[in-house]
């Protein structure tokens, strides 16, 4: 049997072996930053497909294709979300510091599935601690792994977002955040969007 075969036949099997990526049965909660690393994920996907294809990389093109399918299935089921401004009930989409009885305070961000990484400080909001803290006030106490804290602020991760493009790409724009149940009000070249809490995000065209 030829070298040449064998590796073909090796990159048949892998090619064979590339699975789906599995999608969380959660709600696909998303920050406004979340929103965006999605579609910055596509960009860079499609850019890097492009490559592929040009290189005729089989392998390569099947794994990019299945995370393409994976990030198009996230941005389709994508629900923002912004907390109500000046609450202070513990809610997706906030910054939460927790203080123990020994004075040692550790602060949390309650983000989307896709976008948590704890070794950043942010949990996504289907985790047990996130669970535990959901729905307290400031000055509540939790107990999180069998300790007793206190919540000491709540904080919104940012309730409005300001971008500024092309006009020509308003109703690109337009059709994205409607995905997202956004309510928009266009004038001339100049988009008023409001999230479904009315929280205010502005896109302005030049």
């Amino acid at each position: 049997m030829s070298r040449a075969f064998t590796r073909e036949e090796d990159s048949e099997n892998a090619i064979a072996g590339i699975g789906e990526r599995p999608i969380s049965p959660h709600r696909n909660l998303v920050t406004e930053r979340g929103l965006a690393q999605i579609e910055d994920n596509l960009t860079d996907l499609r850019d890097i497909l492009a490559k592929a294809e040009r290189k005729a990389d089989r392998e390569r093109i099947a794994v990019v294709s299945r995370d393409l399918r994976y990030w198009t299935a996230r941005r389709e089921n994508a629900e923002l979300s912004v907390p109500e401004p000046g609450s202070d009930v513990v809610r997706f989409g906030m910054g939460v510091t927790l203080e123990g009885d020994d004075g040692k305070k550790v602060h949390w961000k309650i983000v989307g599935e896709d976008e948590a990484d704890p070794a950043k400080g942010s949990i996504s909001y289907v985790s047990p601690l996130a669970k535990a803290i959901t729905g307290k006030n400031v000055g509540d106490t939790v107990e999180v792994n069998g300790q007793e804290v206190e919540i000491t602020t709540a904080k919104s991760l940012g309730t409005r977002a300001r971008l500024t493009m092309r006009s020509s790409n308003l109703s690109k724009a337009a059709r994205i955040l409607h995905k997202h149940e956004i309510k928009m009000i266009k004038s001339a070249d100049r988009l008023t969007i409001s999230d479904p809490d009315g929280n205010l995000i502005m896109i302005r065209g030049q």
